[in-house]
């Protein structure tokens, strides 16, 4: 007979009472699928100026890691979350995660939250861009209560027009020369980095639906 205590993980959300559970008591304000320019985190937490925010995946890391590298413009800590059998594998890959700033949570099947790799200070963090998140929190002091107790967020004033209702866009030129400026101050444009300016510069940025 199973642990009456022990926790089966089917989908991606029956990671999401743990994870932000260990969130809260890192001291963060948790909040759930909040958009991100365009991109919508799993979940984000705020403590004072710091934002944090987690990608939740069940098998594939490698997605997982890559959303997480573009939820870093907009936060200082950034982790991916996943099942412990997973994430075991995952951080067979340690480097990958360490050169990118990017930590890892192991879920365990008591609902216990590990953290094997520690996530480090953004490297990509735009602070316009985490002002306008810390923003958009502040003012959504009522949002929409989500199962679990966990408030969820809905639009994004800096995502590209039919991204949300009452969607402010902002100027393309501005986008691209914060963008321009804060990547020659870090020493360089990362390919992916690269890749995420040409589509702001076309007006294609990268989009990812919200799940059900």
């Amino acid at each position: 007979m199973p642990h009456p205590r022990t926790v089966a993980f089917g989908v991606e959300s029956d990671l999401r009472e743990p994870v932000a559970t260990w969130l809260c008591h890192e001291g963060f304000d948790v909040r759930m699928e909040v958009p991100i320019l365009g991109r919508r985190a799993d979940l984000v937490g705020s403590r004072g100026t710091t934002v944090a925010a987690i990608e939740m995946k069940m098998h594939r890391w490698v997605e997982a890691l890559r959303q997480a590298i573009a939820y870093q413009l907009g936060a200082d800590l950034v982790w991916v979350a996943m099942p412990l059998a997973d994430a075991s594998r995952a951080y067979r890959q340690r480097w990958t995660f360490e050169a990118q700033g990017v930590g890892l949570l192991a879920v365990d099947d008591r609902g216990q939250v590990r953290g094997p790799i520690r996530a480090a200070a953004s490297p990509r963090l735009l602070p316009f861009v985490r002002e306008k998140l810390l923003e958009t929190l502040r003012v959504h002091e009522s949002p929409l209560v989500a199962p679990g107790d966990f408030p969820t967020l809905e639009g994004d004033e800096m995502a590209p027009s039919g991204l949300g209702k009452g969607v402010r866009r902002l100027p393309r030129f501005w986008l691209q020369a914060r963008f321009s400026e804060r990547l020659r101050a870090l020493g360089g444009i990362p390919k992916r980095t690269e890749r995420f300016r040409r589509g702001l510069a076309e007006r294609r940025v990268p989009t990812c639906r919200t799940r059900t």
